[in-house]
């Protein structure tokens, strides 16, 4: 059984409308199956993963206990919106990134 992790950003205190539209296609095909999230923006996508939270609920995914909420600034991209160093913008992740990797190993063990 597969698991997932949804990666997105925040765009008016939501999450993009592709991405709901995805979940709502393949509703049957989601349930049941291990998730968590990683939103981002400049204060890290709190309330996209609040919404993202109930969405999940409703499709009776399982979800993870960690999630990763990433602040994302203007000063971490360059011109061409890349960001201009990986590692320290991402560095500050890092422990919870292996949290949730960690979680969804146990999570797919449990499935088999």
């Amino acid at each position: 059984m597969p698991g997932f992790i949804f990666v997105f950003p925040q765009y008016n205190w939501g999450y993009p409308a592709p991405l709901k539209n995805a979940l709502d296609y393949l509703y049957f095909e989601w349930r049941g199956k291990p998730a968590s999230y990683v939103t981002y923006r400049t204060r890290g996508g709190n309330k996209a993963a609040g919404q993202f939270h109930l969405v999940l609920q409703g499709l009776h995914m399982r979800e993870l206990d960690d999630h990763l909420e990433l602040v994302i600034t203007d000063d971490d991209v360059d011109e061409k919106w890349q960001l201009r160093d990986l590692d320290a913008t991402l560095r500050p992740y890092l422990a919870q990134a292996r949290a949730v990797d960690a979680q969804m190993v146990e999570a797919l063990k449990d499935s088999q």
